[in-house]
């Protein structure tokens, strides 16, 4: 008797539909030609045209932007490579959300070569971003291939698509969770600031008490003054001042739909007419949209200078003069490589502060020799009083860095008398039994 039964597939067939796409199998990459990015809103239209073609990756040419580094559009992450000075060639990759914690390293070589390396499951990915610029076609050809060609982003040029059969990594390189920084500016409300040391009174009396060790004691004092500042005045919130909004999108829409219509064989002359104005359309609703926000800002400039808040004012006048900068989340190696995932930012910048404060083992005085004794003439020296941890709490400066245990200095200003009485224990403690906590012997570069 024959056997009827269906082969056993070996591996899981690809689909479109994203929903019974398999992530650990499928991954679609592609190529594009992008003419420039030089526009308004032009990152922001080629994130939304790859994000409805799923791409997971995508290498674009002629980007045509100055320097080298990574840029966050919306949920995806474009690292370039471009001219020093000009704004002219230019490589890069557009990472989708799917890949962007799988970014091993970023090559860039010039402003027409670059590489990306993808962390997978059995082995890594390296996708190289070449561009060799062409000039030999006339405007006849160019002109046919524009009415051949697929997304639009006033881009002629087509964009290729391959659908690779993969295993990616399923381990991401998950970013370290970080506390936000809390909402001091808050505490200058008479209100706010009695709500904050009442309920910080309320938490230190139930946390410290007399017979706590010197670490359980700064843990209840520390924790009580998380609490009560994440109770009473929140965690800053960040402000998304992006200008391209439902609006812009909706012309670029418009400008596609017009763009898909000159794209049939019985195209006419009006449909490129059509297509044209709604491309200065959109050109201009963008350019608009973009001059607006700026005047806002420069409104909210003279607000903050007629309330003399000069602090805010340079640190928005310094931001508006600088223009984009690149974040910190990347690197460059010796090599001059850009690297990307988080343990090898941390290796670099270990080696560099190891050799900075350090210094080499050639060159360190007095190596392999015992540090000399502290001279003790055996003066008693008194345990600080209350008034001085007062005073001392009360120099501290407004506006700067928190350290290790993330609690700026604001929240010890305002804190109240309780604050003061259990301080004033602890640093009690820590003269007597000479030791501190070890959150003290951390600090933040």
């Amino acid at each position: 008797m024959k056997n009827r039964r269906k082969p056993r597939m070996r591996h899981p067939p690809f689909d479109d539909d994203p929903c019974k796409r398999l992530k650990d199998y499928d991954l679609r990459a592609c190529t594009w030609n992008v003419r420039t990015l030089n526009w308004e809103s032009a990152s922001a239209q080629l994130v939304d045209v790859l994000r409805r073609l799923k791409a997971d990756i995508t290498a674009i040419q002629e980007v045509r932007w100055t320097g080298q580094g990574r840029k966050k559009v919306g949920p995806c992450d474009i690292y370039y490579s471009g001219h020093i000075k000009e704004r002219k060639y230019g490589v890069g990759f557009v990472v989708g959300e799917r890949l962007r914690r799988r970014v091993l390293a970023f090559t860039l070589v010039d402003e027409r070569l670059a590489t990306i390396r993808i962390k997978a499951r059995f082995f890594n990915i390296s996708l190289i971003c070449a561009h060799a610029p062409t000039e030999e076609k006339d405007d006849v050809t160019k002109e046919v291939k524009v009415k051949e060609s697929g997304p639009n982003i006033d881009s002629d040029h087509y964009l290729v698509a391959a659908k690779i059969r993969t295993r990616l990594c399923a381990a991401k390189n998950a970013r370290q969770q970080t506390q936000g920084r809390f909402d001091v500016e808050k505490l200058q409300s008479q209100q706010t600031a009695t709500k904050y040391s009442t309920r910080l009174a309320l938490l230190l009396s139930e946390s410290t008490h007399q017979h706590l060790g010197i670490r359980e004691l700064w843990n209840g004092i520390s924790n009580s003054l998380r609490t009560a500042a994440a109770e009473t005045i929140g965690f800053r919130q960040r402000q998304k001042t992006s200008w391209y909004d439902e609006e812009c999108r909706l012309a670029a829409e418009r400008k596609q739909t017009a763009y898909l219509a000159t794209l049939q064989t019985t195209t006419t002359r009006a449909r490129w007419d059509r297509y044209r104005d709604l491309k200065r359309e959109a050109r201009r609703i963008c350019r608009q949209k973009k001059k607006e926000a700026e005047m806002r800002e420069y409104e909210e400039l003279e607000k903050l200078a007629d309330r003399g808040n000069a602090r805010k004012f340079y640190e928005k006048m310094k931001r508006l003069n600088e223009g984009f900068k690149t974040g910190a989340s990347s690197c460059r190696d010796q090599g001059g490589n850009l690297v990307t995932d988080v343990q090898g930012i941390l290796g670099l910048w270990r080696e560099h502060f190891s050799d900075l404060l350090n210094g080499s083992e050639s060159t360190t005085p007095g190596d392999g020799e015992p540090d000399p004794p502290i001279d003790d003439d055996g003066t008693d020296v008194p345990l600080p009083d209350h008034e001085e941890i007062r005073i001392a709490i009360t120099r501290l400066k407004n506006n700067k860095a928190a350290g290790a245990d993330r609690l700026p200095a604001e929240l010890f200003k305002y804190g109240g008398e309780e604050l003061i009485r259990c301080m004033h224990q602890l640093l009690c403690r820590i003269w007597s039994e000479e030791s501190m906590p070890d959150d003290w012997n951390l600090s933040v570069l």
